[in-house]
């Protein structure tokens, strides 16, 4: 048995693999067409705005933040041990509130307890563990 074999389709047949010709054969159908001229693209007038409060200054732009509304740790509450924060699940961070400030969360790191806090007026919502806005937080 032998496979035949056009560009990327192969097919069982009796018959020999041809050989790719050494050089690109003419297309005498195409090789002799005259292609009409590709007239010049004229570039678009840009508008002129007069008007300063319609377009402010450019400004450069900032770096980027990675994550802005992400909490922040309070140094004033140092990491204290804690029995919801057993060694045994260092391995996995866990997350739980603040018992009487929504704005605060815990989370256990190597047995230790750290105090976060959510930024700007962010809340800590008690069932998705996230900080939330104050509308949808439920705390």
């Amino acid at each position: 048995m032998k496979f035949v074999c056009i560009l990327a389709f192969c097919a069982l047949a009796s018959a020999q693999i041809q050989e790719w010709p050494a050089q690109p054969q003419p297309i005498p159908e195409i090789d002799n067409l005259e292609w009409p001229a590709q007239p010049n693209p004229r570039p678009h007038p840009r508008p002129e705005h007069n008007d300063p409060e319609q377009h402010p200054e450019w400004q450069e732009p900032q770096p980027p933040q990675w994550n802005p509304n992400a909490p922040q740790w309070r140094a004033d509450e140092r990491p204290t041990r804690d029995q919801r924060c057993e060694p045994a699940h260092s391995r996995n961070s866990i997350v739980f509130a603040h018992d009487f400030d929504c704005s605060l969360f815990h989370e256990c790191r190597d047995g230790l307890r750290f105090t976060f806090q959510c930024q700007g007026n962010f809340l800590f919502d008690r069932v998705t563990m996230t900080c939330r806005h104050p509308r949808s937080a439920r705390c």
